[in-house]
């Protein structure tokens, strides 16, 4: 039985046995609530095995955005100051 389907089970079992107290005993209605306990600690277990790997923020490599301008402004070395034609296709 899938983890949820114990947790979705175990639940509907509790609210059946609130409203009709005859219908089990206190040792079934402690061995429900435990079960239901262990399942959720089972999922979230399940949850952080099944979360780490590529997808995991810790382990990528990832570089934080920036909105400002990449040049800034400000002359680099790169770019050489050469004079630009006024007319296209002039040398």
């Amino acid at each position: 039985m899938r983890i949820k389907d114990t947790i979705k089970a175990a639940k509907k079992a509790i609210k059946l046995a609130e409203k009709n107290p005859m219908l089990y005993t206190d040792e079934e209605i402690v061995y429900m609530k435990r079960a239901l306990r262990q399942a959720k600690i089972d999922l979230q277990h399940k949850r952080e095995r099944l979360g780490k790997g590529f997808k995991n923020e810790s382990t990528t490599w990832t570089s934080k955005v920036s909105v400002s301008d990449a040049t800034g402004g400000t002359d680099d070395g790169i770019r050489g100051e050469g004079e630009q034609s006024p007319e296209p296709g002039e040398p």
